[in-house]
């Protein structure tokens, strides 16, 4: 939570959401601009996604327990790296050789109900583009190239990932946060995401009053971006129940 070290989801999701039992589940990465300040980078997009399905969805068993929703939030680059993680699930269900990591692969996609992306520049930003300007060809993050202003690097993952929202049997919906207050942090300075750059291939486009970082950083639960997210949370979890109530009639 903003001016707090306190986990927001934990606090105020089971405040607007008493009646709901969830796991809320945090996941970090390595993606620091500057490789001369931190050290030898130890991740790309492909060993993110390759941990995240032996952590979250093999040990941790998120997606496993029939009919409970998964979904996803990412902020930033975060938002890109669940794109190519769920083309990477989607592909390993179809290509792992084991079958019940296979069958659990399949069983995490078959949960997945909705993606929100916070802040994400789908088509990179140019406050990212300077950043990097800053820093040495041989010490940039490679993960800095996703976020300069077309890309082709993320452009491939824009398009499988429409690609497979429209012909994967696997259907889950996408959701865009986008901050319009300009940041001033740092390095960061005016409005850091453009809205053109947040709204590429999601269902539905919301406006939150924050800045790039507060967007989640909420104060309370009175904040819009919480507001959002605690509801359709809330829809995903009726629209699962009717549809196991649907199946038990089948039956």
């Amino acid at each position: 939570m903003r001016h707090t070290e306190e986990f927001w989801p934990g606090k105020l999701l089971r405040q607007l959401l008493p009646g709901l039992i969830f796991r809320i589940l945090c996941v970090s990465y390595p993606a620091d601009a500057s490789l001369a300040e931190h050290g030898p980078e130890e991740s790309d997009e492909y060993l993110i996604s390759e941990n995240l399905i032996t952590n979250l969805i093999h040990k941790a068993r998120v997606g496993q327990r029939a009919n409970v929703p998964v979904v996803l939030v990412g902020h930033d680059l975060g938002g890109i790296l669940i794109k190519h993680f769920v083309l990477s699930v989607e592909n390993a269900s179809a290509n792992c050789p084991d079958e019940d990591k296979r069958a659990g692969l399949k069983s995490f996609l078959e949960n997945l109900d909705a993606v929100f992306f916070f802040a994400t520049p789908h088509s990179g930003a140019n406050a990212f583009q300077m950043l990097a300007s800053e820093i040495l060809e041989g010490e940039q993050h490679q993960m800095l190239r996703f976020m300069r202003v077309l890309n082709s690097a993320q452009s491939r993952i824009n398009s499988r990932f429409a690609e497979q929202r429209s012909n994967s049997r696997f259907k889950f919906s996408t959701h865009a946060i986008h901050p319009t207050h300009e940041t001033n942090q740092g390095r960061y300075k005016g409005l850091i995401v453009p809205e053109g750059a947040a709204r590429h291939d999601v269902d539905s486009f919301y406006s939150s009053s924050a800045d790039h970082f507060q967007v989640c950083q909420p104060e309370d639960d009175s904040s819009s971006s919480v507001r959002i997210l605690s509801d359709k949370l809330e829809n995903s979890v009726k629209k699962f129940k009717r549809r196991t109530t649907c199946r038990h009639r089948e039956r």
